[in-house]
């Protein structure tokens, strides 16, 4: 992705606020793959690369947290059964109301 292409999607009034429109993420990235697939491809690695080194320390609350946020870029990706598996295991924690929300969603 070249500056200019990275400049436009980083000024999107999104980032700033951090609200996105419901549903908004899903069509942007089901658009993107069916435009340029190479460039959806090339985002989600760096997504996935991105999401993967901000991992907070384990038994943390951030940490649940971010298990979470794992579990709904897994059920995005298609990885439905990872979801599951890994929302049933925070149904254990504190965050066991999220999880479950989260669960009942996938179907």
């Amino acid at each position: 992705m070249d500056e200019q292409d990275w400049l436009c999607v980083a000024t999107l009034p999104w980032f700033r606020s951090e609200q996105w429109p419901a549903g908004l993420p899903e069509r942007l990235s089901a658009e993107l793959r069916a435009d340029q697939p190479d460039l959806a491809r090339f985002v989600a690695a760096l997504a996935d690369r991105l999401f993967s080194a901000s991992e907070p320390p384990r038994g943390s609350g951030a940490y649940l947290a971010w298990q979470l946020d794992g579990a709904y870029h897994a059920c995005r990706r298609g990885e439905r059964a990872v979801a599951a598996r890994v929302l049933s295991q925070i149904t254990r924690t504190p965050l066991a109301y999220q999880a479950r929300s989260a669960l009942a969603a996938l179907g």
